[in-house]
């Protein structure tokens, strides 16, 4: 983290700003104290992964085993449900 005077940050800003886009932090001081930080807006995308969704049919029949409907069979009980009322 690199640390800066407010004065020294509004002199050079684009060259601060091109820090915090390449993914680092800046403390900003005044009089020897740190009063703001300035951080990138995101994380980069490699330190980002995509986060992976939960199999819920997979976690169901490992559960559950053959005894788990399918979504086509959950389906055809909801038309039929529907249908009787």
């Amino acid at each position: 983290m690199k640390t800066a005077t407010v004065e020294d940050f509004t002199a050079h800003v684009a060259d601060y700003l091109d820090c915090v886009e390449a993914g680092e932090e800046v403390a900003l001081s005044r009089e020897g104290r740190v009063v703001a930080r300035v951080s990138p807006a995101q994380s980069p995308p490699s330190a980002n992964p995509a986060v992976k969704k939960p199999d819920i049919m997979a976690r169901l029949t490992a559960q559950y085993g053959e005894r788990c409907m399918s979504a086509e069979g959950a389906a055809a009980l909801l038309d039929d449900v529907r249908s009787r009322e």
